[in-house]
């Protein structure tokens, strides 16, 4: 997360083990992959480089369709 912080990037972090990071204006945090696809319909996103990493257990490979 640290490194990130010195990125110039909007980060998208899913799970509940992050919910106790800081928490930057760059940074957006969900507690579970639903709540990341309900944020991700509404706001799309244009012209990025998209990367998705995370357990199979998150099932992050859902939020694909939507990006």
């Amino acid at each position: 997360i640290e490194l990130l912080l010195k990125e110039d990037m909007d980060v998208y972090l899913v799970g509940p083990i992050y919910s106790s990071c800081l928490k930057p204006e760059n940074m957006h945090f969900f507690s579970n992959t639903a709540d990341a696809k309900s944020y991700f319909s509404k706001n799309r996103i244009k012209d990025k480089t998209i990367l998705i990493k995370g357990s199979r257990g998150l099932k992050l490979e859902s939020l694909v369709e939507l990006l």
